[in-house]
Formats: structure tokens, C-alpha cells, sequence
């Protein structure tokens, strides 16, 4: 992980169950030697308040109902990472408010019908999304977000490619 110029605890707890560095951390950046962190130290602070936001509101909320570890395969995403994995121009990943996670023991069919429909979760969208790499592995996460400027709109979207979306 390619530390920013600023001091940065990757240790710091979001919640009981979340730290700092997960927030951060990304494969694709540690691949390509690409820095994961804003530029600018008021910047980071401004993520990690909506990184905690999200932890608190939706992950660490999902952990405790589901009574599972909720692992987060992404998260917050710098503008050359969201380049990188070719993530939307407007992606919630860039502000930290929104999480690529999944679950041990629940496919992201689950888990996405779970947050929808059974969970009193308030998220802004959570989407159930599939990619098929370049060896022909299926994978399969569900994206959650919570906005800490607006109202959650509890949208709700399927990607049965990848970059194609449908309402639910």
C-alpha cells in the first residue's frame, strides 16, 4: 500500500468491525503502484467521516443482524484506481459512501434480497453486480451505499452484465 504524504492511522476504528485501512485498501492500486488516498489530508478526513458513515449506518449493521463478517472487496476508490477497474465517473466509491462487500454462506442474491427487502438498512443503492474475468471466473459482490448528504433513495438495481443496470 502506497502510503499518502500526510500521516494517516490505518489502524483508527470506524466501527467495532471496520478500520481505516480497509477503507483504503485496493488491489488493483497495490498491483499497479497506484497511492489509494486523496491527495489533500482535509480530503482523506472528509472520506473517513463518510467511510464511517457507511460502516455505521450499513456494514457494521448487516454484520450484526446476519450475525456473519461482512468483507469489503472495495471501497474507497482515488480517481486513478476508479480509472483502473473502469468504475462510473460519479461513483460513490470516490466520495468513500459506498462498499463492494460479501458474505461467507450467502450469495450476493441473498445478501441483495436481505438488504432490500428484510433489513430495515436505510442505503442509498445497493446493487447486486457479476463479472466474468479473464480466465472465466464468475464473480459476484453486492455494492451498497449510504449517502450522508441526502436522503437515501433505497435504489435498488440488478447488473446481470457488467455496466448494465436494471431497477428492481
Amino acid at each position: 500500500m502506497i502510503l499518502p504524504p500526510y500521516p494517516v492511522d490505518l489502524t483508527a476504528r470506524l466501527t467495532a468491525n471496520f478500520t481505516v485501512a480497509e477503507v483504503f485498501h485496493s488491489d488493483t492500486a497495490d498491483m499497479r503502484g497506484i497511492c489509494n488516498f486523496p491527495e489533500a489530508e482535509e480530503i482523506f478526513d472528509l472520506r473517513v467521516e463518510a467511510a464511517t458513515n457507511l460502516a455505521v449506518n450499513v456494514l457494521q449493521r448487516i454484520r450484526i443482524e446476519l450475525a456473519r463478517a461482512v468483507n469489503v472487496s472495495s471501497w474507497y476508490r482515488s480517481d486513478d484506481v476508479n480509472r483502473a477497474v473502469k468504475g462510473a465517473s460519479g461513483s460513490q466509491h470516490l466520495y468513500a459512501e459506498a462498499a463492494d462487500v460479501w458474505v461467507v454462506g450467502l450469495s450476493a442474491k441473498e445478501l441483495f434480497d436481505w438488504i432490500r427487502s428484510v433489513s430495515a438498512i436505510q442505503f442509498d443503492q445497493v446493487i447486486v453486480e457479476k463479472r466474468v474475468d479473464a480466465r472465466g471466473g464468475k464473480h459476484e459482490w453486492v455494492h451498497v451505499s449510504h449517502s450522508d448528504i441526502a436522503q437515501q433513495r433505497r435504489l435498488a438495481l440488478t447488473s446481470p452484465t457488467s455496466g448494465v443496470f436494471i431497477q428492481v
